[in-house]
């Protein structure tokens, strides 16, 4: 059976597409709601399935951002397995965000699957776990495309606030860029990467933080996180990468915290570091809104 190529927002296959990624976890079958059923504004995502009846026996889906997008989802019923069809799944998507200008598509998959399926499409290995079983992270990228969507930008970073339609560029940014814990490395953060960034949007969006993007043309290269639930005239943040968060990152994360109200911000990750990161106070006193 020929693939079909649903793109979002396309409320009346939601039904075919929620049977198949029940086995996801609530947190990943409400974002793939919100996205089909609702549409997320400047993302285009899409899904492909392998239609069975009224139903479908195998799916995978791109969210995407830009020229930027994460495969992810990759699932064929059991009794439908050995059949070609994750195989003709990706060459669905694939075509597509290739022909739309999609050039840096990234994903985390076990390394028997990277090495049986994914590598035959292009992809190749970022980072990878150190159990012999475990994940590892990939991208692939057209020939003529740099090896990092990083890697040619110009002009002044800006910062705004984060929706759930930045999810992309927040895990493309853990894939090249460590995170907000110095004990954690990149290879490391980059295989939990996808789950972080869906993690740090439902806290804002559960109330329990602000998060806030540094901006450069169209990629985020740093994020700030801004507690907003705690009482009292304190509260905490943490910022990424933790080794050199852009600059004025800092500074739009106190100036946040201050109009909500805070008078003292603490970075708590912070004080794990052996070097502190570039802007972190360093005088024996503590800055009156920042302390490590």
């Amino acid at each position: 059976m020929k693939p079909l190529l649903i793109l979002a927002p396309s409320p009346a296959r939601w039904q075919v597409v929620e049977h198949l990624l029940g086995h996801q976890g609530e947190a990943w079958v409400d974002d793939m709601r919100r996205r089909l059923v609702e549409g997320l504004a400047n993302c285009q995502d899409a899904v492909a399935v392998i239609p069975e009846g009224a139903g479908a026996v195998a799916g995978a889906c791109i969210r995407r951002r830009g020229d930027t997008g994460v495969l992810g989802h990759v699932f064929t019923a059991p009794a439908q397995r050995k059949q070609g069809h994750a195989r003709s799944l990706l060459q669905t998507l694939l075509s597509w965000f290739d022909m739309t200008g999609g050039r840096w598509l990234y994903l985390t998959s076990p390394r028997d699957a990277a090495t049986y399926l994914f590598e035959n499409f292009g992809f190749r290995a970022l980072h990878h776990s150190s159990e012999p079983d475990g994940q590892v992270t990939m991208m692939r990228t057209p020939a003529n495309a740099s090896e990092s969507p990083f890697g040619s930008m110009t002009g002044r970073v800006r910062i705004r606030e984060v929706t759930r339609a930045d999810w992309v560029l927040i895990v493309v940014l853990l894939h090249h860029f460590v995170g907000p814990d110095p004990r954690v490395g990149l290879a490391q953060s980059a295989l939990s990467a996808e789950g972080t960034a869906l993690d740090l949007i439902r806290q804002q969006e559960g109330g329990s933080c602000r998060l806030l993007a540094a901006c450069h043309q169209d990629r985020v290269v740093g994020l700030g996180s801004v507690a907003v639930n705690r009482e009292g005239g304190r509260t905490y943040a943490m910022l990424l990468p933790h080794d050199h968060p852009p600059e004025g990152l800092r500074e739009a994360v106190l100036e946040f915290a201050s109009k909500q109200g805070y008078a003292q911000v603490d970075f708590p990750m912070e004080a794990l570091a052996v070097t502190p990161a570039p802007g972190t106070p360093v005088d024996d006193q503590p800055s009156p809104r920042s302390t490590d």
